[in-house]
């Protein structure tokens, strides 16, 4: 399982400074110890200074820590950033021993549901690029002691060996969606004459490429040659609905139509092979476009399901081998 916490309030900042920044000199309170947990720390060679971290009694809090086992992994999250990454190999409850590390809150509680934590990596990326990676809302705000929700956890898993590899992912490689002037450009860049467009048979998977800078922003690379092949192997019609009429370009000459990747291009962190292929671009009137980008959940669903289904087994020929439900949460719909 993959937990977080959050140091949000000036106390809590001074306890993430004290014992998460830095480890905490914890031999001088081994005698304040269980003699199982001071075994761990001392098997992990950790009974000399060790990161750690506790919660105070509530409903929430205590069911989270009761769950805790040997190996699941925290995130370590203030002021908008998750700054760190370990793996939990202890957990006592002792309200002695969190007084005197980090006091007694406003409530006079103590943070009595201790967990120890090894291995403690740096990672830096924000709520934003959390929530797009995991499939939550964009408004998503971490609060507290909690774990990521199992069922977007393990979608994101089978793409992944382990939890370490994800998280590797996620700080180094996870690139946000192009912000809109940049897809307006896009846009504006395929309104261009199709007469020496080729669409070709694709039934082999190709590298992706190395992402590149734009208007001082790393995006992935996009070639103009499958989106327009797309457009012109859809007869520029809209895929949703072919009877949706648009307006003649004067550019083109032909109905204007907009180009979209079904599966995103800022999901291209968790696939080999190049997403930017013309079985994975859709042709859409721009009303449809926009529909898919910002209608309701149930509203996309069905426009996904219908496209999806048009374009699974083209997808497969060209290495991207997803589900359904993979598709949902690339729209940070949650199911």
């Amino acid at each position: 399982m993959l937990y977080y916490f959050t140091a949000s309030d000036k106390a809590a900042q001074k306890h993430f400074y004290d014992t998460i920044q830095n480890p905490f000199h914890i031999k001088p309170f081994l005698n304040l110890i269980d003699v199982d947990v001071t075994e761990k720390l001392k098997d992990h060679d950790l009974a000399e200074y060790v990161h750690m971290w506790g919660a105070t009694p509530g409903t929430s809090n205590i069911k989270r820590w009761s769950k805790l086992k040997e190996d699941d992994k925290v995130l370590a999250y203030s002021k908008g950033i998750f700054y760190y990454y370990g793996t939990i190999f202890a957990k006592t409850r002792n309200s002695t021993l969190a007084e005197k590390v980090w006091g007694k809150d406003k409530y006079n509680q103590t943070y009595e549901y201790i967990y120890f934590i090894k291995d403690l990596k740096p990672i830096n990326f924000g709520t934003k690029k959390f929530a797009r990676f995991f499939g939550y809302k964009q408004n998503f705000n971490p609060q507290g002691f909690s774990n990521i929700r199992e069922d977007l956890l393990n979608i994101k898993l089978n793409k992944y060996h382990d939890l370490d590899e994800l998280i590797n992912d996620l700080n180094s490689n996870f690139l946000l969606p192009e912000e809109d002037e940049l897809v307006d450009s896009y846009q504006e860049a395929l309104d261009s004459k199709y007469s020496d467009v080729v669409v070709e048979l694709e039934d082999t998977p190709h590298s992706r490429k190395k992402p590149q800078k734009v208007n001082g922003k790393q995006v992935w690379p996009r070639n103009l040659k499958f989106a327009k092949a797309a457009i012109k192997k859809a007869d520029f019609k809209c895929e949703i609905d072919n009877s949706h009429q648009t307006f003649l370009s004067e550019t083109s000459k032909e109905p204007f139509m907009e180009a979209h990747h079904l599966v995103p291009m800022h999901m291209q962190h968790e696939f080999e092979v190049s997403l930017d292929r013309t079985c994975n671009i859709v042709s859409l009137c721009p009303t449809c476009h926009r529909r898919i980008h910002h209608a309701n959940s149930k509203d996309k669903k069905i426009l996904l399901e219908q496209l999806f289904n048009l374009r699974k087994s083209e997808l497969q020929l060209v290495g991207i081998n997803i589900e359904l439900e993979y598709l949902f949460n690339s729209y940070n719909i949650i199911t």
